[in-house]
């Protein structure tokens, strides 16, 4: 987590509750099966890899937290307030990482 952004968030956030802290062991395999896929290498309060640019809802009926979530899959802020990522701190971070 880049420090400038790790600042601004909130003190539910710090804890990375939203985290999928065990994918590296639920996809261990597929290497061994010739299967792509992407890595994250930042929290997804950075951006997330699983939303579009365009933040369209890919799963109805789920909370849509946005390619930079602002909001928790709780619906608590990952910000703290009037600290949240503006629309050019989001296409920075897109095109950044």
């Amino acid at each position: 987590m880049p420090e400038e952004i790790r600042l601004c968030l909130s003190s539910e956030a710090l804890s990375l509750p939203d985290t999928d802290w065990f994918v590296p062991d639920l996809y261990d395999f597929v290497e061994q099966k010739d299967i792509s896929s992407i890595t994250a290498h930042y929290s997804r309060f950075v951006v997330d890899l699983n939303r579009t640019p365009d933040n369209e809802n890919l799963d109805p009926g789920s909370t849509i937290t946005g390619i930079c979530p602002t909001v928790l899959f709780n619906g608590q802020a990952v910000y703290q307030q009037g600290r949240e990522p503006s629309d050019k701190d989001i296409e920075d971070r897109i095109e950044l990482f």
